[in-house]
């Protein structure tokens, strides 16, 4: 299952978040290291579809890969996009689906 990297979470969750689903999402990530749900949107087709059951894991930044699955926080909710790369100190991602990586 794709991991969830701490280092992700500090930083695009830990401010105030506005919608008590995702808050609720975020603390159970902190709380117990892990968090499902079921995929809502396209940006992953074909890999991962709507209604999907997606499980994040917590990890540092350093063991993230190209190709694997991270969850961020964008536009107010949270997305799940493919990491297509890893440099110092940055992280590049996009859906599966979409032409352009996320800003």
């Amino acid at each position: 299952m794709p991991d969830q990297p701490k280092e992700l979470l500090s930083a695009h969750v830990r401010s105030e978040v506005p919608c008590p689903r995702i808050a609720l999402a975020v603390d159970v990530l902190r709380r117990f290291g892990r968090l499902r749900f079921r995929a809502t949107g396209g940006s992953m087709l074909p890999a991962i579809a709507p209604g999907d059951l997606l499980e994040f894991h917590r990890c540092s930044a350093e063991a993230l890969r190209r190709n694997d699955v991270v969850l961020l926080r964008r536009n107010g909710g949270l997305v799940a996009h493919r990491v297509v790369a890893v440099g110092p100190g940055s992280l590049v991602t996009r859906g599966d689906a979409l032409p352009a990586n996320d800003a």
